[in-house]
């Protein structure tokens, strides 16, 4: 009664450390790959798009796209940076990589004058519970809202991160004093 479960245990075992190593072996195949794009120049696009091919689950293929859409930004070619950030935000992608995408993608639809999209984008990155940026993300939908023209929401925004990390806070505090400058004195001196 024992012998057939131990035996089913011990196949199951090794089914699955076959596994772990076939899977490490497909990362490692799919970084090295991506290592050899460095310095590459006018090759680097293709040895990414050679990456996301030949191993489209690998975290190297997600560091690809990112590529891919950064350079496609950079060339101002922003239906492409679109498609690639879009295509991090609707995997299973690294936390971090997820919400750069994000912040890249609302970028992206604001050079396109989609300020809506920009918005609906970054709303989602502060509304991620594994964003570790959140306030950065919340600086970045102030900066949409005030664009936007909605002066109360970006203030409310930029007032809760008076309080956060000291970068954000400097650039929240900056903002507030352009929209919310300092009402004049009611009794002059005399």
């Amino acid at each position: 009664m024992f012998a057939p479960f131990a035996m089913i245990l011990i196949v199951f075992s090794i089914f699955m450390g076959a596994f772990k190593v076939y899977v490490n072996h497909y990362q490692d195949k799919a970084a090295a790959l991506l290592a050899t794009a460095s310095g590459q120049g006018d090759k680097q696009k293709d040895i990414y798009q050679e990456v996301i091919k030949r191993y489209p689950r690998a975290e190297a293929s997600w560091v690809a796209r990112s590529l891919l859409g950064h350079e496609a930004l950079e060339a101002k070619h922003y239906s492409e940076a679109i498609q690639w950030y879009q295509s991090l935000t609707t995997t299973s992608v690294t936390p971090m990589l997820r919400i750069s995408a994000l912040h890249n993608l609302a970028l992206a639809y604001l050079e396109q004058g989609d300020w809506k999209k920009s918005l609906e984008t970054l709303t989602q990155a502060v509304n991620d519970p594994e964003n570790a940026m959140k306030d950065y993300s919340q600086l970045l939908l102030a900066r949409v809202q005030e664009g936007l023209g909605n002066k109360d929401k970006a203030v409310e925004l930029y007032q809760q991160l008076t309080e956060s990390n000291p970068i954000v806070r400097e650039e929240a505090k900056g903002r507030l004093s352009w929209l919310k400058p300092p009402a004049p004195e009611t009794n002059p001196k005399h």
